[in-house]
């Protein structure tokens, strides 16, 4: 005698009603895709949103900081005396902040970690000044190439990570 385990022979008719309903909804849904994917155009809806709205009326209000630059702290009240102060070529940066003093402390703190590998003629201090306000640099050595500066980088222990600068560009 032979058992059925899956299918008895009441079930087989509701069985394959599903398996067609099935089939069917498969094959209407990738043809629905297909037909909305394949359209030569899309439409964007026009919203707008009350937070993208720039009002042309201020209503006599003052709107605060309408001069303020992307760097804060730019102010050069000083002349300041620069180390080695002419442009070198192509040179590595080894440091860069729009703050004087804290570029003085990292010369003076890299001078005392290193003086025994270094000599102070290859360290220079510069400055650029750009509209946004005034950077200054501590940078290792003059290089006449990029090559050569990217070879010292390859071959010195003295710098974990090389930035190569031409500050007169």
């Amino acid at each position: 005698m032979k058992k059925n385990l899956f299918f008895s022979k009441k079930n087989k008719f509701k069985y394959l009603i599903i398996f067609l309903l099935l089939i069917f909804s498969l094959f209407a849904y990738t043809l629905l895709y297909f037909i909305n994917i394949n359209k030569p155009y899309f439409i964007i809806n026009n919203i707008i949103l009350k937070y993208s709205i720039v009002p042309l009326d201020k209503e006599g209000k003052k709107i605060n900081y309408l001069d303020k630059k992307s760097i804060n702290n730019l102010s050069v009240s000083e002349k300041i005396q620069l180390k080695n102060s002419k442009f070198p070529n192509f040179t590595i940066q080894l440091f860069s902040n729009t703050n004087y003093n804290e570029v003085q402390n990292y010369y003076n703190n890299f001078i005392k970690q290193k003086s025994q590998l270094i000599s102070l003629k290859d360290l220079f201090i510069f400055f650029i000044e750009s509209d946004i306000g005034v950077d200054y640099f501590v940078s290792y050595k003059n290089f006449s190439t990029k090559e050569e500066a990217l070879n010292f980088c390859l071959k010195s222990s003295l710098i974990q990570k090389c930035l190569i600068i031409n500050p007169g560009n």
